[in-house]
């Protein structure tokens, strides 16, 4: 390893900067004419920018324009306006139409809807009905309301149908939507086919995801419950 001898000037002088130091870094800036944008103009625009009648190339000068990149003309989309359909109008058209209800359920629901309107409003001789905005529907079963057409009448809402006992928390599935999806498992009919039968008889269809999102927790019960009547039978 070299060593500095003593005495030597050679190296630098206290308080010198380093050449690095005292440079200032500059970033080059693109000028405006080197700078390219896109752009998408309508139809009328387009034939506008690329038929310029007052075009002049004496008095259009290069450092006024800049590069430009202009995209295929596109038709506006047409705007539809959201028709919502009103209370009485969505009332009419379910009243015609047919709903999986347990008869025991149907019968205690409309027991104590009579009893409640009639304690609430005793001079009001109104129509009682189903609040169909209300309704909530789980696969082929619903939560119904009931309502006046006179008074304000409003009760609660009812379970119409049978619930799975377990001791799982959260909401319990319905019989009915669990039987359907275990003769399912053995027809050959699909989950379009159903839709398509159940729609025929006028009532609301579960949805596709509804029905393969309660296929995936039924068949395996399913392969269970096989699995030990095969063990059964085998030990008979």
């Amino acid at each position: 390893m070299t060593k500095f001898r003593k005495g030597n000037n050679s190296g630098f002088s206290t308080g010198t900067l380093p050449y690095n130091r005292q440079r200032k870094t500059v970033k080059p800036s693109k000028s405006d004419t080197t700078q390219t944008f896109y752009k998408r103009l309508t139809r009328k625009m387009t034939s506008l920018v690329q038929n310029i009648p007052y075009k002049d190339n004496d008095t259009q000068s290069a450092n006024d324009t800049k590069p430009a990149v202009l995209l295929r003309p596109r038709d506006a989309a047409p705007k539809i306006k959201k028709t919502k359909k009103s209370a009485k109008k969505n009332q009419r058209s379910e009243d015609s139409s047919n709903r999986t209800v347990n008869v025991r359920l149907n019968a205690i629901m409309w027991n104590s809807v009579f009893r409640e309107h009639q304690r609430l409003h005793p001079n009001c001789n109104g129509f009682l009905q189903w609040n169909m905005e209300r309704e909530e529907k789980f696969g082929f079963v619903n939560r119904e309301e009931a309502m006046c057409d006179k008074c304000t009448y409003r009760s609660r809402k009812f379970k119409l149908y049978e619930e799975v006992q377990n001791k799982k928390p959260g909401r319990k599935a319905a019989k009915i939507n669990v039987s359907a999806q275990a003769a399912l498992s053995q027809t050959p009919l699909g989950y379009t086919g159903l839709r398509k039968i159940v729609l025929g008889c006028n009532m609301p269809a579960p949805s596709t995801s509804g029905l393969q999102k309660r296929a995936n927790k039924v068949l395996p019960e399913i392969v269970n419950i096989d699995k030990k009547d095969m063990k059964a039978d085998a030990s008979s």
